[in-house]
């Protein structure tokens, strides 16, 4: 998988996260970001790309800077599906901070390309952890926080997560969820 080797080739380097979701309330980027500057705090290098239509009229862009992230987070607005693909794939982690979510597809599309899936126990989230996802509190930014082992790929549980992505264990699964969000070369 790309997201994996990718991932082991650049050891010592900063955590490339990706969100793909549109700036709202129900998406609860704010909370995201403020686990985010816990991270920080404690020294842990990321850098995280924010893909989705910004709905709050730059509302999550403010609280970003006022936190002092705005050199560790872009924000790429509406990106066409085609497009996002190689962000997932140059990630490391796939956050989702959803306050309410069914099936979030960008974790499918992650889990596809290697890529495992930290998110708040909602929907589907909730469903897969802890074997193929680490899910965290809903719109608890110290807990979600503490999870930094988990965030932190490279000294924590996203290798393993990685290892038990949702429905590699099933090959036809996998075949048919490739097929599905194939994009073109």
């Amino acid at each position: 998988m790309a997201g994996t080797r990718a991932y082991a080739a650049r050891a010592g380097a900063p955590l490339r996260i990706v969100q793909v979701a549109n700036l709202n309330r129900v998406k609860d980027q704010e909370t995201l970001l403020d686990a985010l500057h816990m991270l920080a705090a404690r020294g842990v290098a990321f850098e995280l790309d924010v893909i989705g239509l910004d709905t709050l009229g730059g509302t999550v862009q403010r609280r970003c800077h006022d936190l002092g992230l705005a050199d560790r987070v872009r924000f790429h607005g509406f990106v066409e599906h085609d497009a996002v693909r190689p962000f997932i794939e140059r990630a490391d982690l796939m956050v989702v901070s959803s306050r309410h979510e069914g099936v979030p597809i960008a974790s499918l599309e992650a889990a596809v390309a290697g890529v495992p899936t930290v998110g708040t126990a909602v929907g589907q989230i909730a469903d897969w952890a802890p074997d193929a996802a680490i899910a965290v509190p809903i719109g608890d930014p110290r807990r979600a926080g503490r999870r930094d082992r988990a965030a932190g790929g490279r000294r924590g549980r996203a290798p393993a997560a990685r290892r038990q992505r949702p429905g590699f264990r099933d090959r036809a699964r996998c075949r048919r969820l490739r097929r599905r969000y194939a994009y073109p070369l």
